[in-house]
């Protein structure tokens, strides 16, 4: 069995190796509170990261909102430059299809002419 002597070395041996763990649980906790520290600062920044995304996600939906608008305003417009240019290009044919058809008539007085002229030479000599 143990003696007085053997518990007193037995506790003298306990209490500085409970006195090394007391150290180093308070290291631990040191070293614990700094990284609960980092880990709020780094929250903090998260927090500030989404909500500068959030804000971001407003803006491009407000960008997308305006590039749709003007996507409107523009086709508006060209539809409408479209219409008169359609406009023009009917006005045109009808103009061609009437110069056509004024060509034609001209060439068919200017054969019925000549031919009224053949038929008065022929007439003036059967005369003559």
């Amino acid at each position: 069995m143990l003696d007085q002597n053997d518990l007193k070395i037995l506790a003298g041996m306990f209490a500085a190796s409970e006195e090394r763990m007391m150290k180093r649980i308070d290291r631990l906790e040191e070293r614990m509170d700094r990284l609960e520290a980092r880990i709020d600062g780094l929250e903090g920044r998260m927090d500030r990261l989404e909500k500068s995304v959030d804000a971001l996600r407003i803006q491009q939906k407000k960008m997308e909102e305006n590039i749709y608008d003007e996507i409107g305003r523009v086709q508006t417009y060209l539809e409408k430059k479209i219409d008169a240019v359609q406009k023009d290009v009917d006005e045109m044919k009808q103009y061609y299809r009437i110069e056509r058809m004024e060509n034609a008539a001209s060439t068919t007085i200017l054969r019925i002419v000549s031919d009224l002229q053949k038929d008065v030479a022929e007439l003036k000599q059967k005369i003559a």
